[in-house]
């Protein structure tokens, strides 16, 4: 009776609060700039990259925990794009044409376990500071990203056997 009882319980508990998790947003009454616009698709089951996302008005696009696989080419209308964030989707490359996005500032690629590597064209990206590739199949730094001075932030996973780093 009790194992029956603690079963009942434990799916009533789930159907009431769910097991998936969810980011509250708060909007405050702040104002961001008048031309400055975020489009925030996260947690939307996207399996493509969704037409209003190629506003040339948006500056921060944030697509995460969806099921894209690829970045389309007209991205590059996106000529205001500042903030590119992807996370938790299953992307197994990024679009060389993205140096196209003259703006873009930050990348954030994290936990795509298919992505293995970034192109080359990225160097192009003159304004790029930041980018995160953290749990994905990058384990180290391109070379060519030395060249990139105006870089500040690479974030990668690196794999740690014993006590040596690689």
């Amino acid at each position: 009776m009790k194992l029956i009882f603690t079963l009942i319980f434990s799916l009533a508990t789930l159907f009431a609060y769910g097991q998936e998790k969810r980011p509250g947003i708060f909007y405050g009454d702040a104002q961001y700039g008048a031309d400055h616009y975020i489009l925030d698709l996260s947690w939307e089951g996207l399996h493509n990259f969704p037409v209003q996302a190629l506003s040339p008005t948006i500056r921060v696009l944030i697509l995460d925990h969806n099921n894209l696989k690829e970045i389309p080419n007209n991205i590059t209308a996106m000529k205001n794009l500042r903030t590119l964030s992807l996370r938790d989707n299953d992307l197994q490359s990024v679009n060389k044409v993205l140096d196209l996005c003259d703006n873009l500032e930050e990348l954030y690629l994290s936990n795509n376990p298919n992505l293995t590597e970034l192109p080359y064209t990225l160097s192009n990206c003159k304004k790029l500071k930041i980018i995160d590739v953290s749990n994905t199949g990058i384990r180290q730094p391109p070379a060519w990203l030395r060249g990139m001075k105006q870089l500040y932030y690479f974030k990668y996973t690196k794999i740690v056997t014993g006590d040596k780093k690689k």
